[in-house]
């Protein structure tokens, strides 16, 4: 993805985590969403971008968020890696980060299970978002344990496979590989 591309879909997803997730951190430890969405707070923001800009451009929507919902101060703290963000989860408590965005979908299942997320399906019911008409098919799947969904997706890269036709059927091989296995 060229790097303006990236960074606005970067921004833009940090956002839009940042306002579901804001209502899930207000008011309430309970995961039913009687949240107060007018009460003053502070929700500190954990993400591994580190490059200037997404940096930039996280700060710029979170500053824009703020703007629109001015009784929630963002605290950002940028660079995280899943190591610290996997131990400050086990640990808990107030040094906890109430956000978080991870680049790693295999830590969904153990959060989920845990409790170390909050399940967010009351939050999603309230502000009327149906997962399954919001997100691709594979992003809802890989945002959800065991029918528990405790994250949302983040970002949705796609990938291709550029292949010389002629030294595939030099080589016997008929069809480009469907599958890791294949390949």
């Amino acid at each position: 993805m060229p790097g303006s591309r990236r960074t606005t879909a970067v921004a833009l997803a940090a956002t839009a985590s940042i306002a579901l997730l804001a209502t899930a951190c207000t008011g309430s430890n309970d995961a039913d969403a009687k949240d107060d969405p007018n009460a003053r707070t502070t929700l500190t923001f954990w993400h591994g971008w580190s490059a200037p800009s997404e940096v930039e451009a996280i700060a710029a929507n979170i500053e824009a968020f703020e703007a629109k919902h001015p009784n929630i101060k963002v605290k950002v703290v940028k660079g995280i890696t899943d190591d610290k963000l996997n131990q400050a989860l086990r640990a808990g408590g107030s040094n906890a980060p109430d956000v978080v965005s991870s680049f790693t979908t295999d830590n969904v299942g153990r959060f989920c299970s845990t409790n170390a997320l909050a399940d967010l399906k009351p939050f999603l019911d309230k502000a009327k978002i149906d997962p399954a008409k919001t997100f691709l098919p594979q992003m809802a799947k890989y945002t959800e344990h065991e029918g528990k969904r405790c994250t949302v997706p983040l970002l949705g890269d796609a990938y291709g496979l550029y292949y010389n036709k002629k030294a595939f059927a030099q080589a016997g091989i008929t069809a480009p590989p469907k599958t890791l296995s294949e390949f």
